[in-house]
């Protein structure tokens, strides 16, 4: 590493301890504010919680049921991020979530190096550079400093991208397929996989690359069959989703009627409002990533995440499943010099900021 490099990194690592000391300082004076509410768990509401008894309890067996339909349970929580918890915890003195908190946020710092890293080889290291300041301040950021897997499945995604890029077919295989195993969207990086893979051999008759796009599902492939084994189902994930969780594909429409409510009463609800937000973002940021010139891999990556978040009842375009869209980004950097930076990044830290706040205390109050 050259010390402009090491300059670069320590710069962009201060950047995101900063949008990291945001979060917790949004923690700290939220659980003051609320009596028995710490930082921890003010940072673990929602589905933190579930990861965290993943980490203690593993899965259960056989799938838990009322009157015959599957209930809320673990089973919809993919493996991969409560794993590495698990072991780090056996290897640290502290609780479960601030290890989780910790995993979170050291892939963070991580994925911030990475992206700049990517970002870098396909336009000017000042776009590279804002691009990863902006994701460190992203408003779905919040997730980053929670027992939440989008930080290591960001990780993974980043050295995917990075392996497709330097012909490292096995290495991308593995990590998407790692990556699979952490979140039903790391499904995305096989399609991007085999974009590139369909790349390679038109332009260089380079075979051996279909081994990334053959490795990349075999993440979610090896969950479905422990889950076999362990309840007998090999779809035991997507009855739980559908009964339990009242999830499924929708085929995007839960993704506008926030839209429409939030149109004909604006802010009258906080949660049509960001959805509304965050599919304007969304709509807009692919048009210009479309338009501009970026590998196509990363293009197909971003149509992906987004199809599947369009298409999901709940978490339908929301800030965290616009994270995992992280090329989305990459464009807001893109079109943000020179002055415009600094007005889009003061934007991002304040709703990461009421996002932090609001996400968590609107959890806290369901409980």
């Amino acid at each position: 590493m050259t010390p402009t490099t090491r300059a670069v990194a320590r710069r962009l690592l201060g950047w995101y301890a900063a949008s990291r000391v945001l979060t917790l300082v949004v923690a700290l004076f939220a659980g003051l504010a609320r009596p028995g509410t710490g930082v921890t768990q003010f940072l673990s509401a929602w589905d933190g919680g579930w990861y965290l008894a993943v980490v203690k309890h593993g899965y259960p067996s056989p799938i838990p049921e009322i009157a015959g339909k599957a209930t809320e349970s673990t089973i919809g929580f993919f493996p991969l991020y409560p794993l590495v918890v698990r072991f780090a915890s056996h290897l640290l003195p502290f609780s479960a979530a601030v290890v989780a908190i910790a995993v979170s946020m050291l892939c963070g710092a991580a994925v911030v190096l990475l992206f700049h890293r990517l970002a870098f080889q396909f336009t000017d290291p000042e776009t590279a550079e804002r691009a990863a300041i902006l994701f460190a301040f992203f408003p779905g950021s919040f997730v980053l400093s929670m027992p939440y897997t989008e930080a290591l499945m960001l990780l993974l995604a980043a050295v995917c991208f990075l392996s497709l890029f330097r012909h490292q077919w096995l290495l991308a295989g593995l990590s998407a397929a790692l990556a699979t195993a952490c979140r039903p969207t790391g499904l995305a990086l096989a399609a991007a996989c085999a974009w590139q893979a369909a790349v390679a051999i038109r332009q260089r008759r380079e075979w051996r690359s279909v081994v990334a796009p053959l490795l990349a599902p075999t993440g979610v492939l090896a969950f479905f069959l422990f889950l076999q084994a362990r309840t007998g189902e090999f779809t035991a994930w997507f009855r739980v989703e559908k009964e339990g969780w009242k999830q499924g594909p929708k085929l995007g429409w839960s993704a506008f009627r926030p839209v429409v409510r939030f149109l004909e009463a604006p802010f009258s609800d906080r949660r049509d409002a960001v959805v509304a937000i965050g599919l304007l973002f969304a709509l807009v940021s692919l048009g210009v990533l479309l338009w501009q010139r970026w590998p196509g891999a990363l293009k197909i990556y971003t149509v992906a995440i987004l199809a599947m978040s369009f298409n999901a009842r709940i978490d339908a375009v929301r800030p965290r499943a616009l994270l995992t869209a992280f090329p989305l980004i990459f464009a807001l950097a893109k079109m943000s010099g020179g002055r415009r930076f600094a007005y889009v990044l003061a934007a991002s830290a304040g709703l990461l900021f009421i996002l932090t706040l609001q996400y968590n205390t609107f959890m806290l109050d369901q409980i």
